[in-house]
């Protein structure tokens, strides 16, 4: 019966053992889930940050395409203006050049009238 008893100890003493081992090994494995529920946590927070930061690009970006939107929009209503302004300037050199052609043509109608006169004169 002794011996019985002892050896129910001695497996008593070993399931102990083994059940403290457990627990060590089981508060071990708290401990590490810990720290990755902790990394995990640090990981959404900084995909969060980088979330909004990705939002806001998005909205510059949004208000850039606008901006060169309204630039282009602005850009093509001075190329119109500038043909028009050309075209203007065109018809006003055609205008000029007339001008320029009668009095070219006056100049030579008193230059032959001058001839003219001092042809008389001279004789």
């Amino acid at each position: 019966k002794n011996d019985e008893l002892n050896n129910l100890q001695s497996t008593l003493n070993e399931k102990d053992s083994e059940i403290s081992n457990k627990d060590e090994e089981l508060n071990r494995l708290i401990s590490v889930i810990s720290e990755k529920d902790q990394e995990i946590e640090h990981k959404s927070n900084a995909y969060d940050s980088l979330q909004a930061a990705v939002n806001e690009k998005d909205s510059n970006l949004g208000s850039f395409t606008e901006q060169i939107e309204e630039l282009r929009h602005l850009l093509s209503e001075s190329e119109s203006n500038l043909n028009t302004k050309n075209d203007e300037l065109n018809n006003l050199k055609s205008v000029l050049n007339e001008k320029d052609q009668e009095i070219l043509d006056k100049n030579n109608a008193n230059n032959e009238l001058q001839s003219s006169i001092n042809e008389k004169d001279n004789t």
